[in-house]
């Protein structure tokens, strides 16, 4: 590589550019012995079908490392829902309707249960299940950036030969390529009015309850860890995934 500098500027640049300026120096400056580097970037910003209008106020969320006080944001509305004997699941659509979010919430003690069933199937038994109910609802505002090395995790899912065997011959004639590591960055915010903030109001009439009568709603209260998925609601297809441990960390 003739200019590694320049190369690594052109590749930030171009994810800064695609993704907002949210995704910056993904990548340092190139070895001596790289050859090429493959990028890609996805940029997500949409606001809630029902915006959480109950009111935002600090709060209590039972992280792993302790309790901690982060604001919370409080609606109640009709929503897809689910629950069983090990979680409740919640979906909340954005706008338009194509996109939406699936929050899975394991019972308490049961995160570790979870996460080991999460799988595609998994996640199309829950959201094949989910029947319209009244839901109020809190979650957490928060914001979560990271960045991943992914070598390791990769080579133990049965991708070792590509990390440490020559070949790519799709690519190179002589198939003297091998992956040397795979870097992944992530930000996300959750706002009231959705995914990556927007200066946005919606206005929602609803039909009020007769005088007097008791309201019925399921209670979904997100005060401790959690799974979550942005995903395309038409195709019922992940597009992005992640579970929140507590405010400040995600994994995707």
């Amino acid at each position: 590589m003739k200019d590694p500098n320049g190369a690594a500027r052109e590749i930030n640049g171009w994810v800064e550019e695609r993704t907002n300026g949210r995704i910056r120096d993904i990548v340092s400056k190139p070895s001596g012995d790289t050859r090429l580097i493959i990028t890609n970037a996805v940029y997500f910003r949409a606001n809630w079908s029902s915006r959480f209008d109950g009111g935002t106020w600090n709060g209590t969320f039972h992280s792993p490392k302790g309790q901690v006080t982060v604001p919370m944001m409080h609606q109640t509305w009709k929503f897809p829902y689910f629950e069983n004997d090990e979680l409740q699941a919640l979906e909340l659509p954005y706008e338009g309707g194509r996109m939406g979010m699936l929050i899975i919430l394991p019972g308490e003690g049961k995160f570790g249960e979870v996460e080991k069933e999460l799988s595609t199937g998994f996640i199309w038994e829950i959201l094949n299940g989910t029947t319209k109910e009244s839901v109020k609802v809190t979650l957490p505002k928060f914001r979560l950036e990271e960045t991943y090395r992914l070598r390791n995790a990769l080579m133990d899912m049965g991708m070792e030969k590509a990390f440490t065997v020559p070949d790519f011959l799709g690519i190179s004639p002589k198939g003297e390529l091998a992956i040397s590591d795979v870097i992944h960055k992530t930000f996300i915010s959750v706002a009231e009015n959705g995914t990556e903030a927007a200066a946005a109001t919606a206005v929602i009439l609803i039909s009020a309850s007769a005088p007097g009568e008791k309201p019925k709603y399921k209670v979904f209260n997100a005060d401790h860890p959690f799974i979550f998925l942005i995903y395309d609601r038409e195709n019922r297809r992940d597009t992005l995934h992640g579970q929140a441990g507590e405010p400040g960390g995600v994994s995707f």
